[in-house]
């Protein structure tokens, strides 16, 4: 059979195959409007006109097409083929009369628009008149005309016929390609009788398959006669040029200006994405910068993302829409995949231009000073943004379940779970304070303009000017949907702040994850987690989400994760634990208030019983001990959910009232799977139209989006006269916000449905589109780590996905929220490390790893090196100069030290200077260096690492440190084999001149902790002028942060019995015009908390001594009168004191044998370093001998 196929195509007998297909379905198209025609002889006569065509091209045209110019044409014969598939294959409907009756054919529905009937192509008519006036044709049969057809051709997907029915009236049988219908039209009353035909089921299988065949061959042969051609009149483009062409007649076929198509400022975007993905194809540099997109995966991501666009577009009109079973058509079909088709390079274009800003030039980061100034100018400017706001609408909107909450706030009513009791005591505490209800709303706002000045200081720190980001910032917060959600305290709200905390906190640790180890980050995670948790029930699928998390973090990243993220989850469950448990029973929160979890499983069964689709009888059984069967499918609503059943059923409700809670777990899954089981489409259908606001882009025209809370109704009742201190004119009033300001942004609540402004601003289907296109912009670019910023998004797209029913825009209001933070911050930290480390920089198997305390999370490349005398051997002197912003001083610096030193090679190692420092330094004749991780124990552990000297000198760039003590330090350690000399500023004038406050107690607070714990006796702990031996440094540990280095030096000296000495010198206070980079008050905390720290390190026997002697004393003192008590009673006065004294009295215990146990280990330590320290010597002495050997052939 094989060896017969390639010899057929091997003589060219497959063309002529073709060639009857084609003469196949010319036949049956044009017997359509020849009905009289015999088909034997017309079938005869294309066929030999196809087979003539086939052999003139095959003799006359004999130019190869390439491979990507039949793709194109396969693709354009394709589009053709599915968007007018109602053209190419038309419906055929004859109508054939019959009885004694009139029949009266009277409107025409097309694709559900009402057509004329006049338009309608006519093939045949027997005996029927068409009535101008009314647009009908009517037939009156009698025994004369026993054949009166009247057969009508459709170009449309969908036909609906419609009769008069009526006393009078006859019976018409109808005939389509499908089968005939016969259809009694007499009836009581004067009425309309409709017949639907749906153009997917008018032909079999089998025949849409021939003649599918044979119109695409014929279409494909005409473009191929049309591309050989062609070439011989005019040159044509590359292949990829021709799409741009393909991208018009799609965006034509799509988004036609009809009453069913998109609004015209939709129209406009489309036309703009089209002309722009055009342009982005035209462009060689722009498909050049998107290479890295078209990988195989990435390129299987970008159909996916652009068939669930596509889906997102059409799907609700095609296969989604009316109270129906989920229904398909071809003509559904063909834009679906129409869509993909224009979708993809749509998705290239939304790629290009993120690269685009995020390649923009930015300035290089400012100081901390700056930085501080810009964040309070940014939150000043969105907090004057929010004033306007607030003023615009005081007190804001407060629907019925803001004031449900403030009524059980207030005390006048018992507070439930039905909306949480945390987001309920919040309005408690604010209303405590201020017993105002604007206060609520003032507090959210302020909230949100804290939250948003953290994010826009992410930018900050990338580059991005100031100003653009106030701009961004101020235009973000008065965008409608944002000042119309952010004006009514609702649970939303204060549920997607804690997202956007959460989604902040995720997003810092992926940029710096030496976070794990601050003490503000492990106190703010679990309290974010806490409050997502609580904010809205739904809020457990995001909290869950982010514990798996940190688990998994946990697991694949253990060694740099340790136990820190394990201690957050645990911490957030206990948070979690204490908020249901004793706070719910302290409070007197009842369990039951009605609602149950498995509400939208016993809807989507519910949409089953609507459609009058059987279930068995046990879940009938189950369904019934809530409410009676009748009812759950005359209340469904496929967009409101379980509402209806709450609050639609009057005087029904008291008969049997609404209570889910009634049902089970596994009665509620046992209904839902077998629902899920026997009618598939039908749940699946049911939770697409409830969660249709998510995801769909234009708004189905029986469905509904409330869009903000602008007012508030207040009822005698409610006691809440205190909160809203106006004067009341009738029993119940609505109090509008009617300022000019409120008036204009209630206007955008009346936008036009399915325009620019709707599907941006009040729904939420573009904004997943673009997240799926942030994950592919993610993909290329190695940001994968971004992804766990993500997470909080789609924990709650997932929750919204299981429960969402209601069409209301504050229900995804965050997705909105939290799909632009994302953005802004993938834009613009595109260029920065992320952690972990990529794949590439990661050790190959065999190497050593870099030490934790080495790892450069935040480089983003190697530090720039100068050549220089320290590019080979040992050096005699180093002298290290840490500098940030030393412009004035660092010349002067540099000179003094070459001028005391001569044999000494001068480092000066840049930290991310702004002021052209390192320039300065370099024309000096300086060797400079740079690190990019701010901080100077950043700079330190680099030079400690990098540079091999006899001796190292530690100095200040600000010029404090005098060069005439540089010799004295230097021979302490090359002559008096000192390993640390330290510049003792005590006795000289120089705390007599500086001006900082508390400076000076804080040196001699530090002196005094160091000297009184480790039992020391070092004059000035603190100092930055100190030198070195090579022992010292290539032992030192570096753990401390910022300037608690210094600290940190000294304290290892002491405790591994180092040489020592001091060295007075005569320091000065920094040049006029030069700030210091050291704040007093923030780092001396930071020294003390090392201290204590190092302390706990190396002293641990007296630290947990301590620890035990303490807790024990207080365990002592709260037992002694229990004791005595019970001496005198026999009995135990206070239980819970008794108790808490025993587990003291164990902590105390377990307190001392920790600092035992450590204080082996440390003794081990200490034997490890003195090994450690044999063997540096050695190297030490290698690389003198090394490096006099080099002498020696240098100068023989």
């Amino acid at each position: 059979m094989k060896r017969a196929i390639r010899r057929l195509a091997r003589a060219g007998e497959v063309k002529y195959l073709a060639a009857l297909l084609a003469a196949i379905y010319l036949t049956f198209f044009l017997g359509i409007y020849l009905p009289d025609a015999e088909r034997t002889y017309l079938f005869t006569g294309l066929l030999a006109l196809c087979a003539a065509l086939v052999y003139l091209k095959g003799r006359f045209l004999k130019s190869k097409l390439s491979k990507d110019t039949l793709l194109l044409a396969a693709a354009a014969t394709a589009i053709i083929l599915f968007r007018f598939q109602s053209a190419l294959l038309p419906t055929v409907v004859s109508l054939q009369p019959g009885g004694n009756g009139e029949v009266c054919f009277s409107d025409v529905i097309l694709d559900g628009i009402n057509s004329d009937i006049s338009a309608v192509s006519v093939t045949e008519n027997f005996g029927w008149e068409y009535r101008g006036q009314y647009d009908n044709y009517v037939i009156y049969p009698d025994e004369e005309l026993t054949e009166s057809p009247l057969t009508l051709v459709f170009h449309a997907g969908t036909v609906e016929l419609r009769f008069v029915s009526a006393p009078w009236c006859g019976n018409v049988t109808i005939t389509t390609p499908a089968g005939s219908t016969f259809v009694d039209l007499q009836s009581d009353e004067d009425t309309r009788f409709s017949f639907p035909i749906d153009f997917f089921l008018s032909y079999s299988l089998l025949d849409r398959c021939v003649y599918n065949a044979g119109a695409a061959l014929m279409l494909g042969f005409l473009w191929s006669v049309l591309l050989c051609l062609l070439p011989r009149f005019i040159r044509l483009p590359k292949a990829r040029h021709a799409v741009p062409a393909l991208l018009a007649l799609a965006y034509i076929c799509l988004f036609p200006a009809s009453p069913t198509g998109p609004a015209a400022s939709a129209q406009l975007l489309l036309a703009a994405l089209t002309a722009g993905s055009s342009l982005c194809l035209l462009s060689e540099t722009a498909w050049a910068r998107l290479e890295k997109y078209r990988t195989r995966g990435k390129s299987v991501f970008v159909g996916l993302t652009a068939l669930y666009a596509s889906f997102a577009s059409f799907g609700q009109r095609f296969f989604l829409d009316g109270n129906t079973r989920m229904h398909g058509s071809w003509e559904g079909l063909s834009y679906l995949l129409l869509g993909m088709l224009w979708f993809v390079p749509v998705i290239y274009l939304l790629l290009l231009g993120l690269e685009c800003l995020a390649s923009c030039r930015r300035r290089t980061s400012g100081d901390p000073a700056s930085r501080r100034g810009a964040f309070w100018a940014l939150l000043a400017i969105l907090c004057l943004c929010q004033a306007v706001v607030l003023f615009s609408f005081w007190p804001g909107g407060f629907p019925s379940d803001c004031l449900n909450q403030m009524i059980q706030a207030a005390g006048l009513h018992q507070i439930t779970d039905w909306h949480p009791v945390l987001h309920t005591l919040f309005y408690r505490l604010i209303l405590s304070v201020w017993p105002r209800a604007g206060a609520l709303v003032a507090v959210q706002l302020f909230l949100f303009a804290l939250l948003t000045a953290k994010f826009l200081m992410l930018g900050y720190d990338a580059g991005v000017p100031f100003r653009l980001l106030a701009v961004l910032g101020a235009v973000f917060s008065l965008l409608p949907n944002q000042v119309l959600s952010g004006i009514s305290p609702l649970k939303d709200y204060a549920y997607m702040l804690a997202l956007l905390w959460g989604t902040y906190l995720l997003i810092r640790l992926a940029l710096d994850p030496e976070l794990l180890g601050k003490r503000w980050f492990l106190t703010a995670m679990p309290v974010s987690l806490f409050l997502i948790y609580s904010f809205r029930h739904n809020g457990v699928v995001p909290f869950l989400a982010l514990l798996l998390l940190f688990g998994w973090m946990t697991v694949r990243h253990f060694p740099r994760v340790r136990f820190s993220l394990a201690a957050v989850s645990l911490a957030s469950l206990l948070l979690v634990a204490a908020y249901k448990g004793p706070l719910f029973r302290m409070l007197g929160v009842p369990k039951d208030v009605g609602m149950s979890p498995y509400i939208t499983m016993l809807c989507a069964s519910a949409s089953c019983v609507n459609k009058d689709l059987p279930l068995s009888q046990k879940s009938t059984e189950i369904l019934e001990t809530v409410l009676p069967l009748d009812q759950w499918g005359d209340f469904y609503d496929r967009y409101l959910g379980q509402d209806r059943y709450y609050w639609d059923r009057g005087k029904l409700a008291e008969e049997h009232p609404f209570q889910p809670n009634q049902i089970t777990a596994k009665q509620a899954f046992t209904v839902y799977l077998e629902a899920l089981r026997r009618y598939p489409d039908v749940v699946i259908k049911d939770r697409l139209d409830g969660m249709d606001l998510l995801w769909d882009l234009r708004q189905p025209a029986d469905s509904f989006n409330v869009r903000a809370f602008c007012g508030t109704t207040l009822n005698e009742s409610d006691g809440l006269d205190a909160y809203f201190p106006y004067e009341r004119a009738a029993p119940e009033e609505h109090y509008p916000n009617s300022s000019p300001l409120a008036q204009m942004y209630q206007e955008t609540l009346n936008t036009a449905e399915n325009s620019v402004s709707d599907m941006l601003l009040w729904r939420a289907g573009a904004y997943l589109i673009f997240l799926l296109v942030l994950f592919l912009f993610w993909w290329g670019n190695r940001m994968k780590t971004l992804l766990w910023a993500a997470v909080p998004l789609l924990g709650n797209i997932a929750s919204l996905t299981l429960v969402l029913c209601h069409q209301s825009f504050r229900f995804v209001y965050a997705v909105q929220v939290l799909t632009v933070a994302l953005a802004f911050c993938s834009v613009f930290l595109r260029d920065r490390a992320l952690w972990p480390a990529p794949a590439e920089d990661v050790p190959a198997a065999g190497e050593p790893e870099a030490p934790p305390a080495e790892a450069a999370f935040l480089e983003s490349g190697p530090p720039v090196y100068d050549t220089g005398p320290a590019s080979g051997g040992i050096d005699k002197i180093a002298v290290l100069i840490p500098c940030r912003n030393e412009g004035q001083s660092i010349s002067k610096v540099v000179d003094d030290f070459r001028r005391e030193l001569p044999e000494a090679v001068i480092y000066v190692y840049d930290n991310n200077s702004t002021d052209g420092s390192a320039e300065i330094a370099r024309s000096r004749g300086a060797v400079v260096r740079r690190e990019r991780r701010q901080g100077k124990d950043s700079v330190i552990r680099r030079m400690f690492r990098e540079i091999d000297a006899e001796c190292y000198i530690l100095v200040d760039g600000d010029g404090t440190c005098p060069a005439e003590n540089a010799r004295e330090l230097a021979d302490a350690v090359l002559r008096r084999q000192a390993d640390m000399a330290l510049g003792d500023r005590l006795p000289s004038a120089y705390f007599e001149k500086n001006k900082r406050p508390f400076h000076n107690f804080g040196n001699g607070l530090v002196r005094w902790s160091v000297n009184c714990l480790f039992k020391s006796d070092i004059r000035d702990i603190t100092t930055g002028y100190r030198a070195f031996s090579y022992s010292f440094v290539k032992t030192f540990p570096a753990l401390s942060r910022g300037f608690g280095i210094e600290t940190e030096m000294s304290i290892h000296a002491i405790d591994k019995a180092m040489q020592i000495e001091n060295v007075v010198v005569n320091c000065r206070d920094r040049q006029e015009g030069s700030e210091p980079k050291l704040d007093t008050f923030s780092e001396g905390l930071r020294v003390l908390k090392t201290i204590l720290q190092l302390f706990q390190t190396y002293r641990p026997r007296v630290f947990f001594g301590a620890c035990a002697a303490v807790l024990m004393a207080l365990a002592a003192v709260f037992f002694a009168p229990i004791l005595f008590l019970y001496s005198k009673t026999g009995q135990v006065s206070n239980l819970p004191t008794l108790i808490v004294c025993g587990f003291t009295a164990i902590a105390a215990i377990q307190s001392f044998f920790a600092g035992m146990i450590l204080e082996t280990i440390n003794q081990k330590n200490r034997q490890d370093f003195e090994r450690e320290l044999i063997r540096v010597q050695r190297q030490y002495k290698e690389l003198l001998q090394a490096d006099r050997a080099e002498n020696r052939q240098r100068n023989p």
